[in-house]
């Protein structure tokens, strides 16, 4: 089987180079039928970059499972190149695997927020909304204030999120450690 190579490193491959890639369904497309042929297409979104890719499905390939929002590995496709839009197409050896969808660890600055919202979100610096309770909203609040918080940003914290939902799953540390 080819290695997993991210959704961006697929988009600078050459033309039918062997490749399998995972990302979440954000689209799959009705099986469409001509003469003498068969094709569904799933887009293909990485959640930790936002990067996508159009992987287009041939005859048996179509009946593989795939249902939208859901995290998967597609896996032997080859790069395709159709008037500098790369995309892939399956092969007979192509395989699909669900998987789970991964939470990501990582440092965000947090600009804004909206308490008004339901749920609540924060707004970081590279303009992703992130949804979040109001009780880790005020885990991230000077003195545990939510009407301090305005004050303290931009705010330096890392997060646990799920990446299916945007949503905060944990606080590990911030600007606030010996309150959080």
């Amino acid at each position: 089987m080819p290695p997993t190579s991210s959704i961006a490193d697929a988009h600078l491959m050459s033309p039918n180079k062997r490749i399998s890639v995972q990302g979440l369904a954000t689209t799959v497309s009705p099986v469409k039928v001509g003469d003498n042929w068969s094709r569904k297409e799933i887009q293909l979104k990485d959640p930790r970059t936002s990067q996508s890719i159009r992987c287009k499905l041939w005859g048996n390939a179509t009946d593989l499972p795939v249902n939208e929002g859901t995290m998967f590995t597609i896996s032997n496709l080859e790069v395709a190149q159709y008037h500098n839009v790369t995309s892939t197409n399956s092969t007979a050896q192509t395989a699909i695997t669900e998987i789970e969808m991964p939470a990501e660890n990582r440092e965000y600055i947090i600009q804004g927020f909206d308490t008004e919202s339901n749920p609540p979100q924060i707004i970081t610096q590279d303009d992703v909304t992130l949804n979040i309770n109001i009780e880790q909203l005020v885990q991230l609040a000077p003195r545990h204030q939510i009407d301090e918080l305005q004050g303290a940003l931009p705010l330096t914290v890392e997060l646990v999120v799920d990446l299916g939902t945007l949503t905060v799953i944990d606080i590990n540390r911030g600007a606030n450690d010996d309150e959080i």
